[in-house]
């Protein structure tokens, strides 16, 4: 079933520049950074009125999730809703929401005190809008780089390790992308490999690095 190109133009409110990345030698298009994912971004546009309500409250967007080295975007495999830890993949973007299941809310869980940062973070989890199921890692605790990324029932608390925040990340001056960090394990959303995964890459946890393929935005 060939995938249909109809694109909507959602773009952050943004100007966008090319920016060569640290280390990676892969360029990505840079994009002006918003504070944090509740004041900074309008809410993305798709093909259905009825689906850009939040569905819950402190429910942001949906978007879709563009990795900015591989330029494929967060995928659970096939065109319907997934299933109960389903792998979480990437592949060529489609921004119809009627054609696919790549859109995603972001639904605000509360905001901590990050360490390793030194100032505090909104904390979300990563609803899929098809099948309302959350990206997650085995266990409910911290995990070990390499993780894989599945699909599970949403638990929007602490006492799980589905909650992530972002970190804008800049070279010289532009902003060139964000880092999705999960809050117990301290890792990057990750595609397996080393920025060269193509489509039906495995995405997982990995330790952060800006010469790796961590850097995402939302559209």
């Amino acid at each position: 079933m060939p995938r249909m190109r109809n694109r909507i133009a959602v773009l952050l409110a943004a100007t966008m520049a090319t920016a060569l990345l640290v280390g990676s030698g892969v360029a990505a298009a840079a994009t002006a950074a918003p504070t944090s994912l509740k004041g900074g971004m309008s809410a993305a546009k798709g093909g259905g009125v009825a689906r850009l309500a939040a569905e819950e409250p402190n429910d942001y967007g949906p978007y879709v999730i563009e990795n900015m080295i591989t330029h494929y975007c967060v995928d659970i495999p096939g065109y319907g809703p997934g299933y109960v830890n389903a792998p979480v993949t990437q592949f060529t973007c489609n921004y119809w929401m009627d054609d696919d299941n790549q859109f995603f809310w972001f639904k605000y869980v509360q905001s901590v005190y990050v360490p390793s940062l030194g100032y505090d973070r909104d904390l979300y989890t990563i609803r899929n809008v098809d099948d309302d199921l959350c990206l997650d890692v085995s266990g409910y605790g911290w995990v070990a780089p390499g993780a894989k990324v599945s699909e599970y029932y949403c638990n929007h608390s602490n006492s799980d390790n589905q909650l992530y925040y972002e970190v804008s990340k800049y070279v010289a001056g532009t902003y060139v992308g964000r880092w999705f960090v999960n809050y117990k394990s301290g890792l990057c959303l990750d595609v397996e490999g080393y920025a060269n995964g193509g489509p039906n890459t495995r995405l997982g946890l990995y330790t952060c690095s800006m010469s790796d393929d961590h850097l995402w935005t939302i559209r």
